[in-house]
């Protein structure tokens, strides 16, 4: 069980930064240690840094990138924080797996009851998912933002962000950053400034929605492809697809698992739009009531120009150095140093917590 989920997997059609730096799956598992960590979920926290060694000890090298030349900066960097902040999960490791090992035996010796003893992990999951808590008015909220651009046939995207607690995720926080669209596709721009802002604001990556301004409501290959990346980094992850245009006018979507994400995984294909064939109509699903919970609740929009100013920081030499007669940009520097604040964070809310009961 532990084995199992513990399982991480890079995205290896993006950019390496693009699937390391900021809103990545490194830093979205050590957010999610952290908070296990800060309400003694052991297990769940074990079961994350579990993860993060993985993906820093072996995942990370099955990039096409990790080997070349022109990528060797950023991967130093990376590399360098990513072996210490292993070091502190390796540790955390060694104190949980005895806690572990007796909340094992002291259920067995209890007794308990075959759906809690079965779920030793979490109270909380799904068909194997966590709850995911979307606000009522995201929707509209959405499609108000976007209705310049739905006029005009253009699609416009936006990513669900959010917290976790209680081993359940909350959509807080709606941003759409960014991007560049067609009448079919859209995609965001500058995403250095979309990490900052999360990072800075303590926020998860949970899906991402878009609209469909003629279309019906499906996921196309694009979508699917996009979508996957999200999936690789966090189970739990939706898409939303708006087409106020027909009936039904929105969708909540995963990529199956299996074939989905197997499927969309390995695929090279370089066209944008192009079929599966042999797995039409298996490879997303709506995602289940018990998954995605819509509910009344706060929920902050943030639109356009994110956090201002970045590009000019760059063209003034501010948000980048030369290291080795090479240029380092500052959002992998950033990374770098909350990469090892949060592992950090992890043993010292340990240490303030006192000595762990089961």
């Amino acid at each position: 069980m532990l084995s199992k989920r513990s399982e991480v997997q890079v995205d290896v059609t993006r950019p390496i930064r693009g699937d390391i730096v900021g809103g990545s799956s490194a830093d979205i598992i050590l957010k999610q240690a952290r908070i296990y960590a800060s309400e003694r979920n052991f297990s769940m926290e074990y079961v994350m840094l579990m993860r993060y060694s993985l993906l820093a000890v072996s995942e990370l090298k099955k990039h096409p990138e990790f080997g070349l030349k022109s990528s060797e900066p950023d991967i130093m960097r990376m590399r360098e924080a990513g072996d210490i902040a292993c070091s502190i999960a390796l540790d955390r490791l060694e104190v949980l797996k005895p806690l572990l090992v007796k909340r094992f035996e002291q259920l067995e010796a209890a007794q308990l009851e075959k759906r809690r003893h079965a779920d030793v992990f979490e109270d909380s999951r799904v068909d194997g998912l966590r709850v995911l808590n979307l606000p009522r008015t995201l929707m509209a909220r959405f499609l108000e933002k976007a209705k310049a651009n739905t006029r005009n046939n253009l699609e416009t995207c936006g990513i669900l962000c959010g917290r976790l607690a209680k081993n359940a995720f909350t959509i807080t926080t709606l941003v759409i950053p960014k991007q560049k669209a067609t009448s079919d596709s859209c995609s965001t721009t500058n995403e250095e400034e979309l990490f900052e802002f999360q990072d800075t604001r303590d926020l998860i990556t949970l899906g991402w929605i878009h609209t469909h301004p003629t279309q019906s409501c499906f996921m196309s290959s694009v979508d699917l492809h996009t979508h996957c990346s999200y999936q690789l980094m966090l189970p739990e992850a939706i898409a939303i697809v708006m087409a106020p245009s027909r009936s039904p006018s929105q969708g909540i979507f995963r990529l199956t698992d299996p074939p989905g994400m197997d499927v969309i995984a390995a695929c090279r294909n370089p066209q944008m739009f192009h079929p599966h064939d042999g797995f039409e109509g298996q490879l997303y699903e709506s995602a289940g009531e018990g998954h995605v919970r819509v509910a009344d609740g706060p929920l902050d929009v943030r639109a356009s120009r994110i956090v201002g100013g970045y590009e000019e920081r760059l063209r003034k030499g501010v948000g980048a150095f030369n290291l080795d007669g090479k240029m380092i940009d500052m959002p992998v520097v950033k990374w770098a140093q909350r990469l090892l604040a949060k592992a950090e964070s992890i043993a010292e809310i340990d240490k303030a917590s006192g000595p762990a009961s089961p």
